[in-house]
């Protein structure tokens, strides 16, 4: 799990995607780490920092992968992106003036979707 990757490239767990996208490497998984935390199995995530070469991993853009025809199919690539992050707690339906936080995303989730964003439509988000 730790080692999974999206179709970006990108780390699919939101936490260490974070680390990584902010300069870490993700180095192994630590058994027993926390013997209490049975989600995880007792394990924990070893995470470093060179703090004297730190750079943030920009997402690269490559161009439009899907191009948007008007301002519907934006909204339509949103709620989509939205509701995939979301997954099992997505609601039937998204009003796109509600703030992301509400819905339930949260900063890693934002990340998540600058990159969707980003990556469909040639555009780099701040």
């Amino acid at each position: 799990y730790v080692a999974l990757r999206n179709e970006r490239g990108r780390l699919v767990d939101t936490v260490l995607r974070f680390h990584e996208q902010h300069g870490a490497v993700i180095a192994d998984v630590a058994a027993d780490y926390r013997p209490s935390d049975a989600v995880n199995l007792g394990s924990g995530v070893l995470v470093k920092y060179d703090i004297h070469r730190r750079r943030r991993n920009e997402v690269k853009i490559e161009g439009v992968t899907s191009p948007a025809e008007t301002d519907e199919d934006v909204d339509a690539f949103v709620v989509n992106a939205v509701m995939s992050i979301l997954q099992k707690g997505a609601p039937d339906e998204i009003e796109l003036t509600r703030p992301l936080f509400e819905l339930g995303l949260d900063s890693a989730d934002l990340l998540d979707l600058n990159e969707r964003i980003s990556g469909c439509f040639g555009i780099a988000l701040e």
